[in-house]
């Protein structure tokens, strides 16, 4: 039985593999070896957590809708796709899925999805579902605030900070401070912010893009993320190129929006 370092392994050479691939002479070869890298990461996430390995497909696809629903969507999708690439005609497949389309959807949002999910073996499960259930909202809603896959990349969250041994602890009561001077508490594990309506946190300017910046909130580490935004977010006047560590009250500007971030009620002056 392959260990968890050697699916990885496998996932890395796949994604050599792909690179090498020409999509718009042999998109359906791209589908096949994204699959297959999907396959191996969902395998190493069985290994990790000494819970045997698959069977076959039917036995991969029930264990990633129980133990990993966050990614079954996309799983499903991912192997979808694959069966139409490896057992029907190209003509049938061109029908279906043209390279633009492997490049962004089959790529770009369903193994990106799936790629996601494996990175956050070292967060606890509540975490981690947190952070697969924010990527999987921006990879799905209508509008999107995306238009192609670079700028859909920029919209999610990977995990860059240690996670461990403050897992048993709840995450702060952030205290957002309102350009009218109102205040918003939030303890969610990410608060995101923009002016789409389905934001935690919604700024109606045209500055403001429609998903313009999180906070990562950890039990020990507050941080700031900017989401490629087009105007950009400062804190305390300095421009945030990815991310920021949050600690103590902050004066955060969203675009021409200004608001105040304590990264705990305890904190506020």
């Amino acid at each position: 039985m392959p260990s968890a370092s050697q699916h990885r392994l496998k996932v890395e050479t796949n994604r050599k593999f792909l690179a090498t691939i020409s999509l718009d002479d042999f998109p359906d070869w791209v589908v096949v070896v994204a699959f297959y890298t999907g396959v191996h990461l969902v395998e190493r996430l069985r290994a990790a957590a000494n819970d045997g390995h698959s069977k076959d497909h039917d036995d991969r696809l029930t264990y990633v809708q129980q133990v990993h629903p966050a990614i079954h969507t996309a799983y499903h999708q991912l192997q979808n796709a694959s069966m139409l690439a490896r057992y029907q005609s190209r003509g049938d497949f061109f029908n279906q899925f043209q390279p633009e389309q492997v490049r962004e959807l089959i790529v770009g949002k369903y193994l990106v999805a799936i790629e996601f999910d494996e990175d956050l073996l070292g967060a606890s499960f509540a975490a981690k579902s947190q952070f697969v259930k924010y990527n999987m909202m921006v990879a799905e809603e209508k509008p999107p605030s995306w238009s192609d896959a670079k700028s859909f990349k920029s919209k999610l969250l990977f995990e860059e900070f240690s996670f461990g041994a403050s897992n048993s602890k709840k995450s702060n009561e952030l205290s957002i401070y309102m350009p009218d001077e109102s205040r918003l508490d939030r303890t969610h594990a990410i608060v995101s912010i923009g002016s789409l309506r389905s934001n935690n946190i919604k700024l109606d300017d045209a500055s403001v893009s429609r998903r313009h910046c999180v906070i990562v909130n950890l039990p020990d580490e507050v941080w700031l993320y900017d989401l490629g935004s087009t105007i950009g977010t400062t804190v305390d006047g300095e421009r945030v190129l990815s991310r920021k560590l949050l600690d103590g009250v902050h004066q955060v500007d969203t675009g021409l929006v200004r608001i105040r971030i304590a990264s705990s009620s305890d904190k506020l002056l």
